[in-house]
């Protein structure tokens, strides 16, 4: 294309054409075309590692420089969803009734299959997980439950998940966590950490809470929202050696010291920070009906419903 112009510039220089002398610059032809071949479908930041299943600030839709860094933290992996699919390198499918976890009902009474991706979309910067009144295994209802175990799981930081979901009596959405691997022992010995809990029923309601303990023992706390959970809120949980806080939109809610949980593992001993000093993954479901909320199911008329999660995000100390 250079060579092209240079000849026509020549030509009005030759027959005079308004013009008495020919000085071109082509010092900015570069620029003018230069275009980047970098490009994700992928949605996360991670500092652990530069993989192409991991994106950087230059290539992700939400960059670091965008993300609210809480206060003496710095991030170190995130999944804004920003996609098209979800990404199985941060996440695997928990798929049917639980049985096959050995925990038929998946150790609630919950009312739903789970299935394989069916009930779940990437789409507008959100994970979308939909349950449905429809019979899968002798069950009435089909939803989603995914976890990152073996993929992305961590000791201590900061955790953070923006949520909201239709708030239809029966359901019960969840953003919590569980050992990678159960070194105490069996449930409840290894612990769990209940980031976020909601009732379908009570808009603008929603729950924390710490299981531990050889016979089960668990803190919990109610929490009243600003706003219905049908609006998005931002559900956290800060987990240090020596105490874990939970947070709603920023605000700490519940906070629990190292003196309050312990397990009965002899493999705990004299250890004072057992079970919550162990590697921990995510959880993120929608479960129709369980013991939670009584076993409350949805009304006749229910067709399907939403959990709508805008991204996950962990951060840890500088």
């Amino acid at each position: 294309m250079k060579t092209k112009t240079i000849r026509r510039f020549s030509l009005l220089c030759v027959l005079g054409l308004l013009l008495t002398s020919c000085n071109l610059d082509f010092s900015d032809s570069s620029s003018t075309v230069t275009t980047s071949e970098t490009t994700s479908e992928n949605n996360n930041t991670s500092e652990q590692t530069t993989s192409e299943n991991t994106t950087s600030e230059t290539t992700s839709q939400t960059t670091t420089s965008s993300i609210d860094v809480p206060d003496g933290y710095h991030l170190v992996w995130s999944d804004e969803f920003n996609g098209t699919n979800l990404d199985l390198g941060n996440w695997e499918y928990q798929v049917g009734d639980g049985s096959a976890y050995g925990i038929w009902g998946w150790g609630n009474n919950e009312k739903q299959y789970y299935t394989q991706g069916e009930n779940a979309r990437v789409a507008d910067g959100n994970l979308i997980i939909t349950a449905k009144r429809e019979s899968r295994g002798n069950l009435a209802y089909t939803s989603t439950r995914i976890r990152s175990k073996a993929k992305q799981y961590w000791t201590y930081g900061r955790f953070e998940a923006r949520i909201s979901y239709d708030c239809i009596t029966g359901l019960w959405p969840a953003f919590w966590m569980l050992p990678e691997d159960n070194e105490y022992g069996g449930w409840p010995n290894s612990g769990e950490i209940d980031i976020m809990e909601g009732k379908g029923r009570l808009p603008n309601w929603t729950s924390h809470a710490l299981h531990y303990g050889g016979v089960h023992h668990y803190e919990s706390k109610e929490v009243t929202l600003s706003t219905p959970a049908s609006e998005y809120h931002i559900y956290g949980l800060e987990w240090t050696p020596d105490y874990i806080a939970w947070f709603v939109d920023g605000s700490e809610t519940f906070r629990l010291t190292k003196d309050i949980w312990y397990n009965d593992s002899p493999n705990s001993y004299p250890n004072g920070h057992a079970p919550f000093d162990k590697p921990f993954h995510f959880v993120i479901n929608l479960a129709v009906g369980g013991n939670f909320d009584g076993g409350v199911e949805p009304p006749a008329d229910f067709i399907q419903a939403d959990m709508r999660i805008d991204y996950v995000r962990v951060f840890q100390k500088n």
